[in-house]
């Protein structure tokens, strides 16, 4: 791989900034703590956007996740569904082979060819890379893997979220969500990048840094 086509955290961080997919100012989290940042990355609507995104989450699994081979991108509905189509486009350019994407309905289909997954639907034993907008407290992630694994027998193989928010694992032991996931479904869990490195890679205020540092070091307790 050469060094052009690997991650760049900096255009990452630029690209969730300028189209507002970060934001910075004061939000409630689902778990109910007031936050200096928000991350939405249903705010990537446009074609060139996904596009560009999509090609940063195939690099970011080319080098955070070496030598895991795939073949299928799934992404939870709704916010990770062109998440996945991006990606296994990209994915499928890059490695010069097929590459399927798939994505879960909120409730079965009655008819037709029915059941909870549309697209390349993997089958037993195909290997199946999950790809997400955000990790908070991981309670979406488990859910797509226990579908998975329940729905078609796939094996899921490592997971790639666009930012970590550094949230703590909840119990602790200093563990971040991130890192409890990972130990939780056995498998490897990545971020492109997370809150601390958004932060320094683009231009915000002085009060915005202090306001997420003072957020991260209570998460952490200090």
């Amino acid at each position: 791989m050469n060094a052009a086509d690997g991650l760049d955290r900096a255009a990452v961080a630029r690209l969730l900034v300028e189209c507002g997919a970060v934001r910075f100012g004061s939000f409630v989290t689902k778990s109910g703590r007031e936050s200096p940042y928000f991350v939405n990355l249903g705010e990537v609507n446009d074609g060139g956007q996904i596009a560009a995104l999509g090609s940063m989450y195939a690099a970011a699994i080319q080098q955070l996740l070496a030598g895991i081979q795939y073949d299928c991108v799934f992404g939870p509905a709704y916010k990770a569904i062109p998440l996945a189509v991006a990606t296994a486009m990209a994915a499928a350019a890059r490695l010069r082979r097929p590459i399927g994407y798939c994505f879960d309905r909120k409730e079965p289909k009655p008819h037709g060819e029915g059941g909870m997954l549309v697209g390349y639907v993997p089958a037993a034993g195909e290997r199946v890379l999950v790809v997400d907008d955000v990790i908070t407290d991981g309670a979406s992630k488990r859910a797509a893997v226990e579908l998975l694994r329940g729905e078609t027998g796939a094996e899921v193989v490592a997971m790639m979220v666009a930012v970590d928010r550094l949230e703590p694992a909840g119990d602790g032991t200093g563990e971040t969500a991130l890192a409890r996931l990972e130990a939780d479904l056995g498998v490897p869990a990545r971020a492109m990048v997370d809150i601390r490195q958004v932060v320094a890679e683009v231009s915000v205020g002085g009060e915005v840094r202090a306001a997420v540092d003072a957020y991260l070091r209570g998460l952490a307790g200090g």
